[in-house]
């Protein structure tokens, strides 16, 4: 056997104690390089190419007790805290949509869709926390382009439902809310490289911003154009920008935003955004909601009301189980329910963001920086919207809010975002 034989048939033996496969070929070179440079300091010090890689192999010691080493350093890593807070905020929903059937009985409907949209949910959320989804970053560009289309085929050829264009695929797919997340999936893909010294880097940012943006004004759905907007300075900041072109980029971006939004924006639609300022101006008109929304909560004292009580003036089943979700949880089960909900949701972004510093990957930590703010923009925007804190908008909180489609795209984002935390042992360099 040849001395570069022995080398191998080592490398061999390290790499079947790692069970990881993906993590292989960077195992390889890295005991390639380690050996190699043993090798060349024993023959400086006249031992012959046969001697040096023997001794070599000898101190790099059991090729079997090193593999499993590096299969424990380097093995995905389940993060069982997340996925028990997912599981309780699930069930918490299903607690809330129970306790509103039990009042209206004919809506068992609503349980069984929902039950049917866990299904689908944990089914991606698995299907993506096992993906390789360093895959997707070539495909940045491609993937920004193609939601433009899909939102602009909506515009053109599909339903209009409630004011908002809908994709029609058979069943309504509202692609506009949707998008914000696809378009940052893109977006981390295109600014983990992105070439900040080029002369037309800020415009070609302002136009990679705007865009979409004026979809989302021209939808109307306002609160889309938030979601974008926050996961896009999101990653501004995470990305390769000095903090001098981040700021720049953003101030810039800021200001256009706010143009836009007055020079495009209709009267009644400011109108509307605003009204929760003072929403006692029209108790029995725009006021009415929000004027309802904060009786309910303040009359829920500690604990509630109790499991199956009735909301009267908010809406039948399927509004009081998605935008007012957190007014019914609070009515039925207290400040003490609500305060719960609260803490979950900030433990969970502490994790999330914490896990984020954690992970190697820059395309990574671009994709769960992104994701998970938008995520919890939505996640805080529902509950700070039930105390008139923010303007209404049609703001579900993820995976307590009744729902299809948006229910089972909250799953997918933390499928993909733990499966990225998941592979940061995987991706990290060797040495460390």
């Amino acid at each position: 056997m040849t001395p570069n034989d022995k080398i191998q048939a080592y490398i061999r033996q390290v790499c079947s104690q790692i069970r990881c496969k993906d993590v292989h070929p960077a195992v390889t070179l890295e005991l390639e390089s380690h050996i190699a440079d043993k090798v060349e300091d024993l023959m400086e010090s006249g031992s012959t190419e046969a001697e040096a890689v023997e001794r070599a192999l000898a101190e790099m010691g059991d090729p079997f007790a090193v593999g499993k080493h590096l299969h424990e350093a380097h093995k995905p890593r389940m993060e069982w805290s997340v996925v028990g807070m997912v599981a309780a905020l699930i069930g918490i929903g299903l607690l809330v949509l129970l306790s509103l059937i039990a009042g209206n009985p004919e809506d068992i409907k609503f349980l069984k869709r929902q039950l049917v949209f866990i299904c689908f949910g944990i089914t991606a959320f698995v299907a993506l926390l096992y993906a390789n989804y360093s895959k997707m970053k070539a495909y940045g560009l491609l993937m920004y382009m193609g939601t433009l289309l899909a939102v602009f085929i909506a515009f053109t050829q599909g339903k209009t439902m409630s004011g908002k264009p809908y994709m029609d695929i058979g069943i309504p797919i509202d692609i506009v809310r949707l998008s914000p997340f696809l378009l940052i999936i893109s977006l981390a893909g295109i600014f983990s490289d992105w070439n900040w010294q080029r002369k037309l880097s800020l415009w070609l940012v302002l136009g990679l911003y705007f865009v979409p943006l004026l979809f989302y004004v021209k939808a109307p759905d306002l609160f889309a154009g938030i979601l974008f907007s926050v996961g896009f300075f999101v990653l501004l900041f995470r990305s390769p920008a000095s903090r001098r072109q981040a700021c720049i980029s953003l101030g810039t971006l800021l200001i256009g935003a706010v143009a836009l939004l007055l020079l495009t924006v209709e009267r009644y639609q400011l109108d509307r955004l605003l009204y929760w300022v003072n929403p006692y101006e029209e108790p029995m008109g725009r006021g009415y909601m929000l004027i309802r929304s904060l009786e309910a909560i303040r009359s829920a004292g500690l604990w509630g009301h109790g499991f199956g009580t009735k909301l009267e003036g908010l809406g039948y089943t399927a509004a009081l189980g998605s935008d007012f979700i957190f007014v019914y949880l609070v009515y039925a089960f207290g400040l003490a329910a609500g305060v719960g909900v609260l803490l979950i949701g900030m433990l969970l972004l502490m994790r999330l963001f914490r896990a984020a510093k954690q992970t190697n990957d820059r395309y990574g930590a671009l994709l769960m920086c992104g994701l998970a703010a938008m995520f919890f923009t939505e996640y805080f925007w529902g509950i700070l919207m039930a105390f008139g804190w923010v303007p209404f908008f049609s703001a579900p909180i993820p995976l307590i809010s009744y729902g299809g489609l948006t229910f089972i795209s909250h799953m997918a984002i933390l499928g993909l975002v733990l499966g990225i935390f998941r592979q940061k042992d995987v991706r990290q360099p060797l040495s460390s």
